[in-house]
């Protein structure tokens, strides 16, 4: 007689004890994110609904004439005044030549750089820039907006702060802004939400984002793909 097949065992229905605390955990966690993503006010972001490039050209008598503008709108000794050129042409192009609007930013550029303090490269903003999470990919879409690619699964909020995450994002977008046509013609996020989990999400750093970070900075934020 050939043996009695083994019987298989009966198939476990419920998770592990590990797996089940794991959702708990990750349920818990997304409800209390939820929460605190509620109040999220993004309505300091300039989105730029004018898709159109700008007729002034990079380097051209228009622009310099707009930036003559611009200047006239500072006040004498102040920081502002006294800013690198880049920096107020970044605003300039930024606002897309209008010099009032770009008299407005530069000061609040000023104080965010000094907020965050760029000018100081520490090893958590190395790592930071390292991780992949920004990424300015060089190529461009239909419009001449360069990419952004963000990939904040490689983002972990134990480890980078809020201000750590604000200040990798600003030097990143800042060293792309020196280029005059990605000034002129802007961004466009591609938000890859691959492998993205709730443990990577965190409202403060989003508020922050949305509150201080992006409002003060010079650029012209078009398309959004997730």
């Amino acid at each position: 007689h050939t043996p009695q097949a083994e019987r298989r065992k009966p198939t476990e229905t419920k998770p592990p004890a590990n797996r089940r605390q794991e959702a708990m955990t990750e349920s818990s966690t997304a409800l209390r994110t939820a929460s605190e993503m509620r109040g999220l006010d993004t309505s300091k972001v300039v989105i730029d609904d004018d898709q159109a490039p700008p007729k002034i050209e990079a380097g051209s008598a228009d622009e310099q004439a707009a930036l003559a503008a611009m200047e006239d709108l500072l006040a004498d000794g102040s920081p502002s005044k006294a800013a690198s050129a880049d920096l107020k042409l970044m605003c300039l192009r930024g606002r897309k030549y209008d010099a009032a609007r770009a008299a407005a930013l530069l000061p609040e550029l000023l104080a965010l750089i000094e907020e965050l303090d760029l000018a100081t490269p520490t090893p958590r903003l190395a790592a930071d820039l390292a991780s992949g999470k920004f990424v300015m990919t060089g190529a461009t879409d239909g419009a001449g907006r360069k990419i952004l690619w963000l990939r904040f699964r490689f983002h972990d909020p134990k480890v980078s702060s809020p201000k750590d995450f604000a200040r990798a994002a600003a030097t990143v977008m800042l060293h792309a802004l020196r280029d005059a046509d990605t000034a002129r013609c802007g961004v466009a996020v591609l938000q890859d939400m691959t492998g993205l989990r709730m443990k990577n999400i965190s409202p403060p750093t989003a508020k922050l984002m949305f509150g201080q970070v992006f409002p003060r900075l010079p650029v012209r934020l078009g398309e959004v793909c997730v």
